[in-house]
């Protein structure tokens, strides 16, 4: 039905407007006796419908009426608009995760390429440190990109695809326990998070099971007293004194993790195996 160059049309009796006499909605049994319309106009000018009102007598809209219904007209349409550009956003996302991913993979693979062929052992020995942490930057975030569906993230699901991914550098008889309570962190807490579970099985896998076939590490987290606490365990040799206070490139990883987090790095003693620890609070 067109509309008035206004961009409204109010019909007061459709059965005597030549307009919508004969329209189906009109002659039938629950006929429609009144109309009254605002156009939804996007920001091209191109119209999209109306937002009407209708009645089965006849009806007039005062000015404050004919007012209001343009006002929730364009209420409407600034919702549609938004509902668009938030989905503009999302596909946008998706490209860009695609595009980070492969990116990673890229320069892993290069990188892999340069360790065959270099001679150097301290070089092979720099350039595995440096693959070793992208592929750990491409877990993690392959991992975000398969549990993140919003600002918040699930952080029981979220490190259970992190402690499989990571399982991979484990010797295959190491037993793997993840018992870990929900709570939602936002994506640059959860990567933080996961960053400190990567790193303290890595570090596991490289020193806990030296030597060894079998063993077991664990990943414990609930919720207490307004904090959340994560504990990594293993079953190795365990953890020296002051680990904390390391200057390697892990533990000043897991530092600095811990403290995107506003929590606290710990590494408790323990009469067998050894165990790192993150507590941070809880902020919902």
């Amino acid at each position: 039905m067109p509309l008035r160059g206004d961009d409204y049309l109010e019909v007061n009796d459709t059965t005597i407007d030549p307009r919508t006499a004969d329209n189906n909605f009109v002659t039938g049994d629950d006929s429609i006796r009144f109309y009254a319309g605002a156009l939804l106009e996007d920001d091209r000018n191109l119209p999209l419908g109306t937002l009407c009102v209708l009645d089965r007598k006849p009806h007039q809209l005062n000015d404050f009426q004919r007012r209001a219904l343009k006002v929730l007209a364009g209420q409407a349409m600034r919702q549609i608009e938004l509902h668009k550009a938030l989905a503009d956003a999302e596909v946008l996302r998706k490209e860009v995760d695609h595009r980070v991913k492969n990116s990673l993979q890229s320069l892993e693979a290069l990188i892999r390429i340069q360790i065959r062929s270099e001679k150097s052992p301290e070089a092979r020995a720099a350039l595995d440190t440096i693959q070793g942490r992208l592929s750990t930057i491409s877990s993690l975030h392959e991992a975000l990109y398969l549990t993140d569906t919003g600002a918040a993230v699930d952080i029981a699901a979220f490190l259970r695809k992190v402690a499989h991914s990571t399982s991979q550098q484990m010797p295959d008889g190491v037993h793997l326990t993840v018992e870990v309570e929900p709570t939602h962190l936002s994506s640059r807490s959860a990567s933080s998070v996961g960053m400190i579970v990567n790193e303290a099985m890595t570090n596991a896998a490289k020193y806990a099971y030296e030597g060894r076939k079998r063993g077991t590490f664990e990943l414990r987290g609930e919720r207490k007293d307004g904090f959340y606490h994560l504990s990594c365990i293993d079953d190795g040799p365990g953890i020296p004194n002051n680990q904390t206070a390391g200057t390697g490139l892990g533990m000043r990883i897991l530092l600095a993790a811990a403290q995107q987090l506003g929590g606290e790095l710990v590494t408790p003693e323990r009469e067998s195996g050894g165990e790192l620890k993150v507590t941070w609070p809880l902020t919902d």
